[in-house]
């Protein structure tokens, strides 16, 4: 599988990503150097892909605390990865959002451009209020919370998953099995 097949894209993500990355203000930009990167890291980003494993140097990651906004006393962990596993990863997502929207579900609000919860609040209103206009009707509504559902997903079924939805195995696996 080939994600990045071309110079242009992997120096613009390095590009983007140098740029908005500030903790590693003592090291070269990458953005700076990207021109001179492109072509090395599209290369090793395909072979990782066509091999099913991301290198153990580019998962490496830094965690800090983090405070909450509510309570200050209170911290959640961040993961501060390599800047070249943040261009590897925002490859692998371009690539899967381009190819995933037209059999994504019309009604799904996360993770998708241009979509956010208030716009989930305003359609599930819409959809119950006009349900209740109807004689004789009534709305049920259920509310869960997954707020670390992904603290708990089984790598084995989310490449079931992927190749579902026509992705190819090296990229839902690579990330998991290495």
């Amino acid at each position: 599988m080939s994600i990045c097949s071309k110079h242009f894209d992997v120096y613009n993500v390095l590009s983007y990503i140098g740029l908005s990355c500030n903790y590693m203000a003592q090291t070269a930009s990458p953005a700076a150097c990207a021109d001179q990167l492109a072509g090395v890291f599209r290369d090793i980003f395909n072979q990782s892909l066509s091999q099913s494993a991301v290198p153990t140097c580019f998962k490496r990651a830094t965690i800090v605390p983090v405070p909450k906004k509510a309570k200050l006393n209170d911290y959640r962990p961040v993961a501060l990865t390599s800047i070249i596993m943040k261009c590897f990863e925002r490859l692998v997502k371009d690539h899967i959002t381009s190819t995933l929207p037209d059999i994504l579900d019309p009604l799904q609000f996360a993770y998708r451009p241009n979509r956010s919860t208030d716009d989930a609040i305003s359609t599930t209103l819409h959809t119950a209020l006009t349900h209740l206009d109807k004689r004789n009707t009534y709305v049920r509504m259920l509310f869960i919370d997954y707020s670390s559902a992904f603290n708990t997903i089984v790598p084995s079924k989310l490449v079931i998953k992927f190749e579902t939805l026509g992705l190819d195995p090296p990229c839902a696996t690579g990330y998991w099995t290495s």
